[in-house]
């Protein structure tokens, strides 16, 4: 089966009629009886509808290479002429044309049936491996210096991808300030294909959005078309394999193949060494992190067992010094109570020494009173007898008594009884009261040796 003449239209500066070379020669041929698809590859601003009248297709190349829609749907038909177009839609965001898209293309147009495919493409250069691979790259430029310049770079381009190409020029007046062709073929170093006049034709059908082509054979314009499409359409079907410029396509696009295959490779080794990289940090982080936690654990174990035995240590301690207090202060309490006893017992042997004391000295008064009141008496015939030591007996029994209270408090921990103030005061009373009452009756009645009285030690009958 032998694959379409692939016909590439380009142009390294803007402005120059690019699309609308690529619209006329599409139609030419058409009109040569060949079956003919124009394509408009230009992403950057597609004008290939404005010229045919079609500017409102709703489906075209980006669906093709973007959408991977198949060719057949994507085909719009030029009533007037019958060609089929495959369209850039005006509506459609400017995208930049890679490998990827290209490969789909080609592969499209590789099984489809067609005799020619005229492409128009978006100007300026691409990547080397991006660029279509052509048949044939017509490139067009205006007779102007820059253009030219631009031009001899595409061409240069070109060679480099060994790709066949051709120069044509546009709008073409012959006034003075132009370049001359032949002045261009020299800088080219080959000759110019076709050099296609200023025509007003071209703008009417231009503002008609009908191609210049059709408007008339006579026209300066379609008889320069009419020998460009001649010189191509000898070319159909002499392409039954790919030149050597879609071989290095090819090889081209291998090699990107290869690139971005070994890119991705190493962009997924580096994300898998990342990867392993990051669950190594986190298997680092984790045993740290339970490490961190085995140790602080260990620690509030440890601290928590220190302060448990420091509070022992502490209870202890409070208890050992709790225990010496209350022995030391049992020992305080017994030696107190060894110096209350041994008051109580100095107390009791000075009270009963007093005691003693206070007997004889009643004793004596009561033996005055006695002699006294027998003095009294004899006349009256009575005597008086009284036991001789039972004033000082009853004075020991009341010592007596006291010294056993006393005992008793201390025994119980209670503060040592004294003798009451007021018995105290009372007893001091009655002696001196008795005293002078024994020493004024004594006085009184105690006879001078003249009158016939005893003597002070003589002896009576009460002390018998």
């Amino acid at each position: 089966m032998l694959r379409p003449y692939i016909i590439g239209v380009l142009s390294q500066k803007g402005g120059v009629g690019k699309t609308t070379v690529a619209v006329n020669l599409a139609v030419a041929l058409k009109l040569t009886n060949k079956r003919v698809l124009m394509v408009d590859a230009d992403t950057d601003n597609p004008a290939v509808g404005l010229h045919l009248g079609m500017e409102d297709a709703k489906v075209g190349f980006e669906n093709l290479v973007v959408d991977g829609a198949s060719l057949a749907n994507v085909v719009t038909v030029h009533a007037p002429t019958g060609m089929h177009c495959v369209l850039g839609m005006l509506s459609t965001k400017p995208f930049q044309l890679t490998n990827t898209h290209v490969k789909r293309l080609v592969e499209e147009l590789e099984r489809c049936s067609y005799d020619f495919v005229v492409v128009d493409t978006a100007p300026g250069l691409q990547q080397e491996e991006d660029m279509m691979p052509f048949d044939e790259a017509v490139i067009v430029a205006t007779p102007d210096l820059p253009a030219l310049t631009s031009a001899l770079r595409l061409g240069e381009e070109l060679k480099g991808i060994k790709e066949r190409y051709t120069l044509t020029l546009n709008r073409v007046t012959g006034r003075s300030y132009e370049l001359r062709i032949s002045e261009i073929e020299d800088a080219w170093g080959g000759k110019v294909t076709v050099a296609f006049p200023e025509d007003t034709t071209v703008s009417e059908s231009l503002a008609a959005h009908t191609p210049a082509y059709l408007s008339g054979e006579s026209s300066p314009f379609t008889v320069a078309m009419k020998k460009l499409a001649n010189a191509c359409a000898g070319k159909a079907g002499g392409a039954s394999q790919h030149g050597p410029q879609f071989a290095n396509w090819k090889r081209l696009s291998g090699e990107r193949e290869r690139k971005e295959s070994e890119k991705i490779s190493k962009i997924a080794a580096e994300a898998l060494k990342k990867e392993e990289k990051r669950q190594r940090a986190l298997l680092a982080e984790k045993i740290e992190k339970e490490r961190a936690e085995a140790e602080s654990k260990a620690k509030r174990e440890i601290e928590s067992m220190r302060k448990k035995m420091e509070a022992k240590a502490k209870a202890e301690e409070l208890a050992r010094k709790a225990e010496m207090k209350r022995k030391i202060e049992a020992r305080k309490q017994v030696e107190l109570r060894k110096e209350q006893a041994k008051e109580l017992r100095k107390s009791a042997k000075e009270l009963k020494t007093k005691g003693k004391n206070k007997a004889k000295k009643r004793s004596k008064l009561k033996k005055a009173a006695a002699r006294k009141s027998q003095k009294n008496n004899r006349s009256k015939g009575a005597a008086v007898k009284r036991p001789k030591n039972e004033a000082a007996d009853d004075g020991n029994k009341s010592l007596n008594k006291i010294a056993k209270a006393r005992a008793d408090s201390l025994a119980w921990g209670l503060s040592p009884i004294s003798e009451p103030a007021e018995e105290k005061e009372k007893d001091e009373d009655e002696d001196d009261a008795e005293a002078g009452g024994a020493s004024q009756d004594t006085n009184e009645a105690s006879p001078s040796p003249e009158e016939g009285g005893e003597e002070p030690g003589g002896s009576s009958e009460v002390e018998t």
